[in-house]
């Protein structure tokens, strides 16, 4: 009878730490899941990108904010816009350049008093470069642009929106990074004839089945050589002849 109980004892031992280790295995799991999760949600936090984080951006602002030229003609863009003398490109004085390396779209839109204050007859807008590459969402990038416009035009000033360039193929991943191009002037055109606004498709010179022409690209594949400025400057001349500019 004994034997008995100390049987049902042990087992009941047995059973009870089996439950336990159970229990704490899946506690384990679960504290495991949930501290990945929250590690995830953090990185979300620390890598999502703001214009704000751009120290270009506020260098570069804080001297448009003092500049005192007024201009007929505004070039508004990120590097690619930023890296080249426009006056000297084009020979004329009454340009200026509003370009801001690595600056996205909604970074333009907090920056429009540098355009106002430059009162200018015409606005010349590039931008979704770096929104592609900050996996910023098409259509975050479209309603910036849309914004941009309809504000311009309320200030009396006509907007020409211009391409986003494709990239070379020495730039990494240019296939995909060409396909979201694609896709955002596709949705860039359509806005643009909805608007009754200029679109200027400079990848048709600049560019060739879909990348930008070796000539015309520097090593990093997206910046621009002087050649390949030489082409923009005279797609902007002809567009300028056009408003009487």
């Amino acid at each position: 009878m004994l034997n008995k109980k100390i049987k049902v004892i042990i087992i009941a031992l047995i059973v009870t730490n089996v439950l336990t280790a159970v229990l704490l295995i899946d506690w384990t799991i679960k504290a495991q899941k949930q501290k990945k999760l929250q590690s995830v949600s953090e990185l979300k936090v620390k890598t999502e990108y703001s214009f704000r984080d751009n120290i270009k951006y506020i260098e570069k602002l804080s001297l448009y904010s003092v500049y005192k030229k007024h201009a007929e003609i505004v070039m508004l863009g990120n590097s690619i816009t930023s890296r080249v003398d426009w006056s000297e490109l084009l020979d004329r004085n009454d340009i200026v350049n509003r370009g801001i390396d690595s600056d996205i779209t909604e970074g333009y839109l907090n920056r429009m008093e540098t355009i106002y204050s430059v009162n200018p007859r015409i606005c010349f807008l590039m931008g979704g470069i770096n929104d592609i590459a900050k996996n910023i969402s098409p259509d975050t990038t479209i309603r910036n642009i849309t914004q941009i416009t309809a504000e311009l035009k309320l200030h009396g000033i006509i907007p020409v929106m211009q391409s986003v360039l494709y990239v070379a193929d020495t730039y990494p991943d240019y296939l995909k990074m060409n396909n979201a191009v694609s896709y955002l002037n596709t949705r860039l055109e359509r806005v643009a004839a909805e608007n009754n606004i200029r679109f200027l498709d400079l990848n048709r010179v600049l560019s060739s089945e879909k990348k930008l022409i070796k000539g015309y690209a520097l090593n990093d594949g997206i910046h621009l050589t002087g050649s390949g400025y030489k082409m923009w400057g005279t797609i902007l001349s002809e567009c300028l002849s056009e408003y009487g500019l």
